[in-house]
């Protein structure tokens, strides 16, 4: 089937493990508006996150449950954006210890079986995090809990969860920086929307992500860039990251 994936979206076509194409990245861009914002302009005294330390809490490929999602759209792109977003969020919002954000992004995702519904990955992740996790990342039995419960309540809609959760900072943030990668999605209505937003946001990080969407994938595309090269390119590029 060589239908772009927007098309295929509109049909009720899409498959488990369908990856974006030229075509459909195109359609992103020419229906959104990626914009490379100074991210100066979003946050004045921003401090962008180095390079060393981002890799350091990037997630093991041999975590997830399934290798063929490595490359979806679940997969190693989306992870390593929705960490960068978390780091942005910190930084917007002045919280200080970003490590449990960043970890929790980086492992929300790896336990689907399926990038389509698939509606316990988010329990199913939690549930799998030990040890493995406490000696990679060198965290505690506290850190742990925090990591656990954002994780298993990420995918689950706001009125599903409870207000202790919803006011838990981690699962706040951990729920923001995965829809602001939504513009991924071959579908408009998919997309992030901005009466959603329950942290105090600047607009311009919509246009932000949405760039950091379109660019990353762009890269991967033109195979001269893996996942983890393409993010680190543009997050230099963007500012979020620093040698």
């Amino acid at each position: 089937m060589d239908d772009p994936l927007y098309i295929l979206a509109e049909k009720g076509m899409l498959k488990d493990n369908q990856k974006l194409d030229i075509q459909t990245l195109a359609w992103i861009k020419k229906e959104s508006s990626p914009s490379i914002n100074d991210i100066k302009k979003i946050k004045e005294k921003f401090s962008p996150l180095k390079i060393d330390i981002f890799k350091k809490y990037l997630p093991e490929e041999k975590w997830f449950l399934r290798k063929k999602s490595l490359t979806g759209i679940h997969g190693l792109g989306h992870i390593y954006r929705v960490m960068m977003y978390s780091y942005l969020i910190c930084e917007i919002l002045n919280v200080e210890d970003f490590r449990i954000p960043l970890i929790s992004a980086a492992i929300h995702d790896v336990r689907r079986k399926s990038d389509k519904g698939d509606l316990y990955h988010g329990i199913r992740a939690a549930d799998w995090c030990g040890n493995q996790i406490m000696k990679k990342y060198d965290i505690s039995e506290e850190d742990l809990f925090k990591i656990k419960r954002s994780i298993r309540v990420h995918n689950h809609p706001d009125n599903e969860i409870s207000s202790e959760d919803m006011n838990d900072e981690t699962t706040l943030i951990l729920k923001h920086a995965d829809a602001l990668d939504r513009f991924r999605l071959p579908k408009i209505k998919w997309w992030p929307k901005k009466e959603y937003v329950k942290l105090k946001l600047d607009p311009k990080i919509f246009n932000l992500t949405n760039y950091i969407v379109w660019k990353t994938e762009e890269l991967i595309l033109s195979r001269k860039y893996s996942p983890k090269e393409a993010i680190i390119y543009v997050g230099l590029e963007t500012n979020i990251l620093t040698k």
